[in-house]
């Protein structure tokens, strides 16, 4: 008997551990941007610890990618962006590496009346790697840029 209790006794403990390192936020979500379509976010809070993951299809020409899997040379290039910091409330200042780790951007982060998400650039910098190659990092996103996210689900 001693054996089952025991057991079960660590089951317990096991599943309450699982379930509070599953922690879910109220903005936690996909959120698709209102100007284009091709672009996501996904939130995850955990307490006052915040990451925005932003995934955007962009169109090239001539860009190809060689890894262990070949080489493909495609018309899309699918890129990501994450971003960490704190919320407060329905605000939270972000910072990240963008550009293939090339720029580091900083954004503010917040939540409207309606649970919509808004992202304004806030800074851009290069990194060692951006200002060894001249990487020009306002070329398409600029400081003060602020994009809408209505949420997906």
């Amino acid at each position: 008997m001693k054996s089952i209790s025991k057991k079960l006794a660590g089951i317990g403990l096991t599943l309450s551990m699982a379930a509070s390192a599953m922690a879910a936020g109220p903005y936690d979500g996909i959120y698709q941007s209102v100007s284009s379509p091709s672009t996501y976010a996904s939130v995850h809070q955990n307490g006052a610890s915040l990451i925005v993951a932003l995934f955007t299809i962009s169109g090239v020409t001539g860009v190809s990618v060689v890894g262990t899997f070949g080489k493909v040379t495609n018309a899309n290039l699918d890129t990501w962006v994450l971003y960490q910091g704190a919320m407060i409330g329905t605000h939270a200042a972000l910072t990240g590496e963008s550009t293939f780790h090339a720029c580091s951007p900083s954004i503010d982060f917040d939540i409207d009346s309606s649970g919509n998400a808004l992202i304004t650039v806030t800074a851009l910098a290069r990194t060692a790697l951006g200002a060894a190659q001249n990487v020009v990092c306002d070329a398409e996103t600029r400081i003060g840029d602020t994009l809408k996210f209505n949420r997906a689900f």
